[in-house]
Order: structure tokens, then sequence, then C-alpha cells
């Protein structure tokens, strides 16, 4: 009897056998297809992203900078992607790789500008661009790449909302290499966004005071400078730059305040 039972099981299963054989294969539906592809590649980027976010708190830039990598290489998902460039821009920072952060916040700013839409406010993507640009030209300065750096930091100076220091950034910059007139002027920008930046009115004093000329065998400096060393020394009077600044004002016979 168990072998009877054990036949009937083994015909039914090769008339099973004979009829998936018999029939014609069902076509693919593309659409289903393309979906189910998607969903894998979205079940793939939300494991790197969270294999990324734990990199990043770990500061293991290495694997931080796979994942980035990974990501960007699904392809686009639906959503901006401009944030992963922007975060593997940093992360090339961290790593010393100046070069490939450029690229990276290149594409980035790109993708970003692209989103804007014409019929929303975009002052907030403009500010994610600028400060976008900003790193940016940290970047390009890592590669003493001046010109492009100061190209960098006026494009951002123009779209951010961030307290001055785009332009604070282009005043050190100009100042760096040796453009005084171009820093002074980027200084006053700035201060005229964050008058409490104290930095940046020694950078105004420093350059300000190196236009100075020697008049009847007394060294002379231009307007300002004097105000602009003492409102340095103000607002940070133990400052890195003080001891600077009293040399300065000492210099030319102001007693520093």
């Amino acid at each position: 009897m168990r072998y009877a039972v054990h036949l009937k099981v083994a015909l039914m299963l090769a008339l099973l056998a004979t009829a998936s054989l018999g029939s014609p294969a069902r076509a693919a539906d593309p659409a289903v297809e393309a979906a189910l592809a998607k969903n894998a590649r979205i079940k793939a980027a939300n494991a790197l992203i969270a294999d990324l976010n734990d990199a990043l708190r770990a500061s293991d830039w290495l694997r931080a900078e796979a994942d980035s990598q990974k990501l960007i290489a699904l392809g686009p998902l639906g959503g901006d992607r401009w944030p992963t460039y922007a975060t593997l821009g940093g992360i090339e920072m961290k790593l010393a790789k100046y070069q490939a952060a450029v690229d990276a916040y290149d594409t980035g700013i790109g993708l970003a500008q692209a989103a804007i839409k014409p019929d929303a406010p975009a002052e907030k993507m403009n500010a994610t661009i600028a400060s976008m640009l900003t790193s940016q030209g940290n970047a390009y300065l890592k590669l003493q790449k001046n010109a492009e750096a100061v190209a960098a930091f006026r494009k951002a100076a123009g779209l951010a909302n961030d307290g001055g220091v785009s332009y604070f950034n282009l005043c050190a910059t100009l100042y760096n290499m040796g453009s005084m007139n171009d820093a002074i002027v980027a200084c006053d920008d700035a201060l005229r966004a964050d008058p409490t930046r104290a930095d940046a009115y020694f950078i105004k004093g420093s350059a300000l005071f190196g236009n100075g000329k020697i008049v009847a065998g007394v060294y002379t400096v231009p307007p300002g400078t004097v105000a602009a060393l003492q409102k340095y020394l103000e607002l940070a009077p133990a400052g890195a730059h003080a001891a600077d600044t009293k040399e300065m004002l000492k210099s030319i016979g102001v007693n520093p305040k």
C-alpha cells in the first residue's frame, strides 16, 4: 500500500513536469522588471546610507568615501543627488584628496543649480550652493590655486547669507596673495555683514598698514589704519594677532588702547 502511494505521487509529479514543459513561457513585463530593479537599488542605497552615517560618526573616511562613491554609482533614485556629492567633497578634504574634493563639489554645485525651480524661492538652495563654493575654494587653497579659490569665494559671496564668512574668506585669500586693495574691499564687505568679526579688522588694518609710505622720514599709513587695528584689539584683546597689532600701532607712534 505504501508503494502505491509513492507511485501515485511520482505520476502526479511527472504530469506536472510535462504540463510545465508544454506551456509557453510568459513574457516579462518591462514595467514590472524596471520597478523591481529600482526597488533593489533603493534597498542597496538605504544600506549604504546607513553604513555611510556610521562611517562618518566613526571618522572612518576611507569607508565613507567608498560608500559615497557606491551611492553615486547607483544612479538617480528620485531624490536630490547633490547632497551625496557635497558629502563626498567633505570626505575627500578629510583625506587630503583636494582635487577630488574640487571635482565632487563641482558636480554637486551643478546638480544643486539644476534643482532650483523657477517658480520657487531660491534662497535656501543658493545658501547651499554658496557653502559648497566656499568649501571648494578652501580645496583650491590647499592646491595653491589662489586665483581659482578667489573665483569660488566671489561666487559664494554673491549667493550667501552667511554673516560675511564668504567675504572674509575672500578678504584673507586676497591678503595672502598680496592684493591689498582688493583685500580691503572684501574686508569691508565682510564687516558690513558682521561688524564683530575681529580678524577682518586685523586683515584690513594690516593691508592698510602695508600700503603706508615714508613721508618726510616718517612712516605714514592711510586713513582708517589706526581705527581698524584699534577695533581688533577692542574685540579681541587677547587674540592671536594682538601682539602684532600692538607692534604696528607702536611703530607709527600710536599707543594701543
